[in-house]
């Protein structure tokens, strides 16, 4: 099943034609790996939307990966697009932060064809932990690779959509989503040859549908991304 994965992600890396002007990483925290194999970030900034300035959490998690523990950049992002375990990943590290609803909480959709690129979809239904009670999220993400960020291998960015009708399996009509009222951003990969490592960006932006400060509501939503991931790439 993995190889077959790996496969796929190794022919959609290929033959993807999408090209955009290339853009920069994120910046890592000084001393980020000195102690751990991942780190994080999680603040409130502005950001236009639609045309409209909005507050939003931008969160980051970056992590690490030795070329012992993964063969190939194509091992790694096949992990990622592993939509149907995305529920393994967050309960193998047994916390409350994130919990995902069922077996069919998580699901890959299939691919559409979005302005002619192949774009992956992502089915969602989880409950992260926050101070005033748990926030409960359902939403379809659409995920696509495009041209590597500078510096990076591979780069796939993501948006969840807000409007529109699913028919989920096993998990009836969704109208748009619930939970965010915004959700985007992007994942890369880079290869550190010195340092025989895989260096990983995850970067994401999000707005809460419920009144909630966004400045508590942060360290929450980074919580249940960083969940994932750490189980992910078992970190």
């Amino acid at each position: 099943m993995f190889k077959t994965i790996n496969l796929i992600f190794s022919m959609l890396v290929l033959s993807l034609t999408f090209k955009i002007s290339a853009e920069t990483l994120p910046v890592i925290p000084a001393g980020c790996f000195d102690e751990a194999v991942f780190c994080t970030e999680a603040e409130v900034v502005n950001k236009v939307i639609d045309g409209r300035e909005r507050e939003v959490i931008n969160v980051k998690v970056f992590m690490v990966a030795s070329f012992s523990e993964f063969e190939s950049v194509e091992d790694l992002l096949a992990l990622f697009f592993d939509f149907n375990s995305w529920d393994e990943y967050a309960n193998k590290e047994g916390s409350e932060r994130i919990k995902f609803k069922g077996q069919t909480a998580s699901q890959n959709l299939g691919s559409v064809v979005v302005n002619g690129i192949e774009t992956q979809r992502h089915y969602a239904h989880y409950k992260i932990k926050s101070p005033i009670g748990y926030i409960t999220v359902r939403a379809v993400g659409y995920y696509w690779m495009v041209e590597p960020f500078e510096g990076a291998e591979v780069s796939a960015q993501f948006e969840n959509q807000t409007s529109g009708t699913f028919e989920i399996p096993s998990e009836g009509v969704l109208e748009g989503g619930e939970g965010f009222k915004y959700t985007a951003g992007n994942f890369h990969i880079r290869k550190d040859e010195e340092n025989q490592e895989y260096v990983m960006y995850f970067n994401a932006d999000v707005i809460p549908s419920i009144t909630i400060l966004p400045s508590v509501a942060k360290k929450p939503i980074l919580g249940g991304f960083e969940s994932i991931l750490k189980g992910m790439f078992d970190l």
